[in-house]
């Protein structure tokens, strides 16, 4: 019987790519997920290996749990990150899994936009933030990202989730950050406002989150891999009812001239801001920020002193 060939590092790129195609549409999609596939598990990046050795042999072991990660990929439409077990966000990868919503890019830019307000108020106020809290953090990465940036702030994050609390604290602790985390959902888990909580007599210089925002109408528009994360991060029957109670409860804990800064979805300024700018008239300043397709991604509401 004549020797099976030992396939290569550009054999291996092309079946990634051509098992993915049956799946996705978009090139840059795929040409990222078989990125991913092979730093995480060639521990090389994809272009860089293809462009010096694309020749290198790869070897049947590695084959094998690529052709076993794709299957299930392909097969049962399972997100590549709950595959892989982590998430690039902010330039860095965090641990996710089922139960846990995966970290988006465009959030990546509402972390962006909150580091730049606070490095605003810092030099008006000659002084550095102190308190910044994170509305159900999910894997932690907006809590962890913004600890980075500003060390010496407490940063409080608080999620429903007790699975989802765990994964953050993984997190927290592989990034070398210290987190205040705290079960509950939303403001609750602060606890009322008073002696009782270790951080009730907080005020915060601060307020991100990324809601559940999608309406619940769409599920079944949607793609089968929104299907493997938890409805609970990711839906809601009535975003303006949401967004209202999301920034009611951020009146008693932002500092005055703090800020809540959001994400919702793409047409949400035409139709939740309105709603807000009538509600909170007098209460808040609103602005909006737009992702990479430059939808109005982002709100930002400023207590006003």
């Amino acid at each position: 019987m004549p020797e099976v060939p030992t396939p290569s590092l550009v054999d291996l790129t092309s079946h990634i790519d051509s098992q993915l195609a049956r799946i996705l549409d978009d090139r840059q999609q795929i040409a990222a997920e078989r990125n991913l596939i092979c730093q995480h598990l060639l521990d090389q990046d994809a272009p860089t290996a293809m462009f010096l050795n694309p020749d290198a042999p790869v070897a049947r072991s590695v084959w094998d749990r690529v052709e076993s990660l794709l299957q299930e990929r392909v097969n049962q439409r399972t997100p590549l990150q709950y595959l892989l077990g982590e998430a690039w966000f902010y330039g860095q990868p965090f641990m996710v899994a089922p139960g846990v919503l995966i970290p988006r890019p465009e959030t990546e830019l509402l972390v962006a936009w909150a580091c730049s307000v606070l490095e605003e108020q810092a030099q008006e106020q000659a002084q550095s933030p102190t308190h910044l809290l994170d509305l159900g953090t999910g894997s932690g990465c907006m809590a962890i990202c913004l600890k980075q940036r500003f060390a010496q702030a407490q940063v409080v994050a608080t999620d429903l989730s007790p699975d989802a609390l765990a994964i953050a604290r993984q997190n927290a602790a592989y990034h070398d950050v210290a987190l205040t985390l705290l079960e509950g959902s939303w403001f609750e888990a602060l606890g009322p406002v008073g002696p009782v909580s270790p951080v009730a007599s907080l005020q915060f210089d601060l307020i991100v989150c990324n809601p559940p925002y999608i309406d619940a109408e769409q599920a079944k528009h949607l793609a089968p891999e929104l299907g493997w994360e938890p409805p609970i991060s990711l839906f809601t029957d009535n975003p303006a009812r949401l967004y209202t109670t999301l920034f009611e409860g951020a009146q008693a804990w932002l500092k005055p001239g703090g800020s809540l800064m959001a994400e919702w979805a793409f047409n949400h300024a035409d139709t939740v801001l309105p709603v807000l700018e009538q509600y909170f008239e007098g209460v808040f300043a609103f602005s909006v920020q737009p992702d990479y397709a430059g939808h109005r991604r982002h709100v930002r509401g400023q207590r006003r002193t």
